[in-house]
């Protein structure tokens, strides 16, 4: 018996017909239609009823001058090369995480924190949304590091340089106790309206995170609803 190369299959049939009833749109309403009995014979590989014989090498038959193409797969000639996107450079990704990172600390309400953090340790920066009053921002202070991962002097000095005002207050209670309004015993800043962030020098300079993909984000409003900011381009914290 000789094999139909899936011509009795349904599915593999009407594609290939599909086909043909293409390519002979594609070369004029008069062109003859296929005989389907002679394309499965030189399908099979026999030339009887007249059928000409497949050029070696060739996807294409030749029947009466028109060619039928039967698989559907793209001519190469067809095919659209999309142009690739360059990798951002360190330098560029941590631009544009500063970019990004002033909208999304733009659109923090009330109540509403943006924490990021070196995935590796504990070191932060987080964002507290204080409605009309402008903005908290804290960097974790050596009062919540292990002893393996506090800050060196030369690095808590540093931050008081780039503008930083240093703990004053002891970490709160368990109950919160000890809390005050004023001051904080991370390092913190207090912006006013419209807020304006230009220290992602602290991840990169203190905390010693090389590239932004070193870090990763947390956000959440009242009752712990989260909030997602994919703008940032950074993994965010499950």
């Amino acid at each position: 018996m000789k094999p139909n190369h899936g011509w009795s299959d349904p599915i593999i049939r009407a594609k290939r017909i599909a086909g043909m009833k293409r390519a002979r749109a594609a070369h004029g309403a008069g062109s003859p239609t296929p005989d389907l009995d002679a394309m499965r014979t030189r399908d099979d590989g026999s030339h009887d009823g007249g059928a000409s014989q497949l050029e070696a090498g060739s996807p294409l038959e030749n029947n009466g001058g028109h060619a039928f193409i039967i698989t559907g797969a793209a001519s190469p000639d067809k095919q659209e090369l999309l142009p690739m996107r360059p990798q951002l450079s360190t330098d560029e990704a941590w631009e544009q995480l500063e970019g990004e990172l002033a909208r999304s600390i733009a659109d923090l309400d009330d109540d509403e924190f943006l924490i990021i953090t070196r995935k590796d340790r504990h070191y932060f920066v987080q964002f507290a949304g204080q409605g009309g009053f402008g903005m908290r921002v804290e960097a974790v202070s050596n009062a919540y590091l292990k002893i393996e991962e506090k800050l060196s002097k030369s690095a808590c000095a540093k931050l008081v340089t780039m503008g930083w005002n240093p703990p004053c207050n002891p970490p709160e209670g368990p109950n919160g106790e000890g809390h005050k309004p004023d001051g904080s015993p991370n390092y913190f800043l207090d912006i006013g309206l419209p807020v304006l962030y230009d220290r992602v020098a602290t991840l990169r300079e203190v905390h010693a995170v090389i590239h932004p993909g070193g870090l990763r984000y947390k956000a959440f409003g009242k009752g712990g609803c989260e909030i997602r900011f994919p703008n940032l381009r950074i993994a965010r914290e499950r």
